[in-house]
């Protein structure tokens, strides 16, 4: 990394817009830690407390979503199932940044879904959302796929998203998330 970089991220950091960042392996009792601390700080916006619940709601999918899709570690490279996520406060609101390596033969399902949630309005997601509801069948990875719709909905904004080649098989997904106020 170069040094004009670490004094961008510095002064992002320091600028009020970071609230909250983490790096490192996703399990199921971290997430609940996690999930702990940021309900404590988006406590501290009384004046974006609808857009703090929704943030927070949000922040629940994408963070299980990470615990549940990360690529599973190899001998070789332990650090694949670690992800990032960063709470940001905007103008608006709030945004959520995620990021975990996939395996490269999901990233095409992922796109499609996204796309596909990303065309619709917020009468049609409902729709989607109930009709997944009443066919819901849980996954392998303990999902009923109803996460990315859940995220839209809550959000109110789409979903941008972005896949990177990380190594060998796998991507670096990347999703972020607006939360209006």
């Amino acid at each position: 990394m170069k040094a004009q970089s670490i004094l961008d991220l510095f002064n992002l950091m320091t600028d009020g817009k970071v609230i909250y960042v983490f790096h490192g392996e996703f399990n199921y009792k971290l997430v609940n830690t996690l999930l702990t601390d940021i309900k404590k700080e988006l406590s501290h916006y009384k004046e974006k407390k609808r857009a703090a619940k929704k943030t927070y709601k949000v922040l629940v999918e994408c963070l299980e979503n990470i615990h549940r899709h990360t690529s599973k570690p190899t001998p070789e490279d332990e650090h694949l199932n670690e992800g990032v996520f960063t709470l940001l406060q905007n103008d608006e609101g709030f945004s959520v940044v995620v990021g975990n390596i996939i395996d490269s033969n999901g990233v095409d399902a992922i796109k499609e879904r996204i796309k596909e949630v990303n065309k619709m309005d917020a009468s049609e997601l409902k729709s989607r959302y109930r009709e997944m509801i009443r066919g819901a069948s849980i996954s392998d990875k303990g999902g009923a796929g109803l996460g990315l719709i859940d995220m839209a909905m809550k959000s109110g904004s789409k979903l941008q998203y972005n896949f990177d080649k990380h190594k060998d098989e796998k991507h670096f997904f990347t999703l972020r998330v607006d939360i209006q106020a």
